[in-house]
């Protein structure tokens, strides 16, 4: 006997486990964090203190608004604005990372620094707010790289 399948059927399991457009539109609606970050969507702490062992910050981004966020981190370098005698602050991805944070969840990073001055020691919060960036240093000391 022969079994006729139907190419709707087939599209609808495809789509319950994932596969073929699902993936695609997934893609597309991702946004880069420095993007969420200007937006005011998310919140992001700098965390030096593992600097000397492991030579990266720990960077955790935190969903600020009240849906899930699919965000992306570029490979390469990504410069935020965070104010003070830093100024800028680049941090560097090996790869492209997706990030998919639920409301008012974190997600955590290891990333390099890539400017001259870097952040050496503390934590360094920062969030766009209608005024403007707000920063939090907590111990934060600043040095150079040659």
């Amino acid at each position: 006997m022969k079994r006729n399948r139907s190419p709707l059927l087939v599209v609808c399991v495809l789509s319950l486990f994932g596969f073929g457009t699902a993936n695609a539109a997934d893609k597309a609606t991702r946004v880069p964090v420095l993007e969420a970050f200007n937006k005011g969507n998310v919140e992001i702490v700098f965390d030096a203190t593992t600097v000397k062992a492991s030579g990266k910050l720990a960077v955790s981004v935190r969903n600020l608004t009240t849906s899930p966020l699919n965000l992306t981190l570029p490979k390469g370098p990504t410069a935020f604005k965070v104010g003070g005698p830093l100024g800028t602050l680049t941090v560097e991805s090996e790869s492209i990372q997706n990030l998919d944070i639920l409301p008012g969840k974190v997600k955590g990073l290891q990333l390099s620094q890539s400017d001259k001055d870097r952040l050496t020691g503390g934590k360094l919060t920062i969030k766009m707010t209608p005024n403007g960036i707000s920063a939090n240093a907590e111990n934060v000391s600043i040095g150079s790289m040659n």
